[in-house]
């Protein structure tokens, strides 16, 4: 019997620790979904005001902006040094 229990309690607790991990993965989803309703609504409302061709399909245009937009974000973090080491790459203090 004690077996039987101390399965059970080791089974119930990895399958806490198991949605404990779950929750932790989807907490930056539902940031980057919100941060990419924000670039949906920004899309549409350049379509709107004239900014950006009425013709294009919103949600293709933001997947291309949202994947350019986090290349871009993920070579500036992994090429940081190099980056730094580049003068034109500086904050200018005149602009």
């Amino acid at each position: 019997m004690k077996i039987i229990i101390d399965s059970f309690w080791i089974t119930k607790h990895k399958k806490q620790n198991l949605m404990n991990q779950i929750q932790t993965l989807k907490r930056p989803t539902k940031k980057s979904e919100e941060i990419f309703n924000l670039l949906v609504s920004s899309v549409t409302e350049g379509k709107n005001d004239g900014s950006i061709d009425k013709n294009l399909d919103t949600t293709k245009i933001s997947i291309v902006l949202w994947a350019e937009i986090t290349g871009l974000v993920q070579q500036v973090s992994l090429r940081r040094d190099l980056y730094k080491k580049m003068d034109c790459l500086e904050p200018r203090s005149n602009i």
